[in-house]
């Protein structure tokens, strides 16, 4: 079974701005030929070698006893993927999210939440109600994805999840991770806040500025992020770190005073309060 998405192309039929009808077909993949040609794509997607990639083995029993695999094609050609599985919790059945990947070519044309979507339609066909995945919260692109579009929300950070990662997006820092949740039942977009949040981590010209004293449990807060995370671990892999680290700090003390990040917009999470205003227990 398949579904359809618009993208978006230029008149030259490379990807651009313009709107017109070539699609994104998005489709379950089984097999082993499907399983090996999703192989070589997180090779190209994350220029990772052999020893950190899903092999097509497991790919194949994943798809075929469960599991949930789907392919992006663009005129029958395979530019992304994404992969998860049947997973429990607290004796609660749920979607975990592993893997979701884009060509570099193919990136910010609706592909990702494309295959998002399909996935989370799979999964209620399966009977759950939740998806669970982690991403790394310096990456502003898969934080406006997974909070602003989907309306996943975030209640949880872990430090150095992976330990150390190979791939070429990965390697060299902390593999620091924020494990996200998605009602898959509720609508994408969420309402906004009212109020102009408290900025608790601040992007002053490129660096990172912590103000976490003031942070209280009550008004919505703000943490701000690098626009181009990878650009800089390659030109500045000391700021870099620096950025890791206060994003960690932020990110732990807000979630311990009970605030859940919410949205992601303007270079910004946007985290809400759990609980009562004066009330900190």
């Amino acid at each position: 079974m398949s579904s359809h998405a618009e993208i978006r192309r230029s008149p030259s039929g490379t990807l651009g701005s313009l709107t017109n009808s070539d699609q994104v077909e998005i489709e379950r993949l089984h097999g082993i030929s499907q399983a090996l040609a999703v192989e070589q794509l997180q090779m190209e997607i994350w220029s990772a070698n052999g020893g950190w990639i899903v092999p097509s083995h497991v790919l194949l029993i994943v798809s075929d006893y469960g599991g949930i695999l789907l392919g992006a094609r663009v005129d029958g050609a395979l530019v992304g993927f994404v992969l998860g599985f049947l997973a429990r919790s607290d004796g609660r059945y749920f979607h975990a999210s592993h893997m979701l990947g884009v060509l570099p070519a193919y990136r910010q044309h609706g592909i990702g939440a494309a295959l998002k979507r399909r996935q989370r339609e799979v999964a209620r066909e399966q009977g759950l109600e939740l998806m669970r995945w982690t991403f790394d919260p310096l990456e502003a692109r898969n934080a406006y994805l997974n909070l602003h579009k989907l309306g996943a929300v975030c209640r949880i950070y872990e430090q150095d999840y992976y330990g150390p990662m190979r791939d070429a997006l990965n390697r060299g820092l902390p593999s620091d991770r924020l494990l996200v949740e998605w009602d898959l039942h509720a609508t994408d977009r969420r309402p906004g806040l009212d109020g102009t949040p408290q900025i608790v981590l601040r992007n002053k010209e490129g660096s990172p500025e912590l103000t976490m004293d003031s942070v209280v449990t009550g008004p919505p807060i703000a943490i701000e992020v690098p626009n181009d995370f990878q650009k800089m671990k390659t030109e500045g892999p000391d700021l870099a770190l620096s950025w890791r680290l206060a994003v960690r700090q932020a990110f732990s003390v807000s979630l311990g005073k009970g605030y859940e990040a919410v949205d992601f917009r303007d270079g910004r999470y946007i985290l809400a309060s759990q609980k009562e205003p004066g009330n900190e227990n």
